[in-house]
């Protein structure tokens, strides 16, 4: 059922490292490793794509960039949801990005 899919999608959400994500990329000299990383706003880690190289750059970044967007893309969209189908979808509250 729809509802407990978008349920399913809004409990994943919640469940991640609290805050806004954002994307960055160390320059060679971070311990030679420049691979695109996601972390919060406050800096702290998230992920990191490119670990092995097999990637070309382009590529790389752009996955980094989805993932460090996916979370407000998502909350975005949840809200966009609730507000569209208003009471035909029973949504839990959505709880903010900090």
């Amino acid at each position: 059922m729809i509802e407990d899919r978008i349920q399913e999608i809004q409990e994943r959400l919640q469940a991640t490292t609290p805050g806004g994500w954002k994307l960055w990329e160390p320059d060679e000299g971070y311990f030679g490793d420049a691979s695109p990383t996601i972390v919060t706003q406050a800096g702290e880690y998230i992920a990191q794509t490119n670990y092995d190289g097999a990637h070309d750059r382009d590529s790389v970044v752009a996955d980094a960039e989805f993932i460090a967007h996916a979370k407000a893309d998502m909350l975005f969209l949840l809200e966009l949801l609730k507000v569209s189908f208003g009471k035909q979808i029973r949504l839990n509250p959505i709880k903010r990005l900090q």
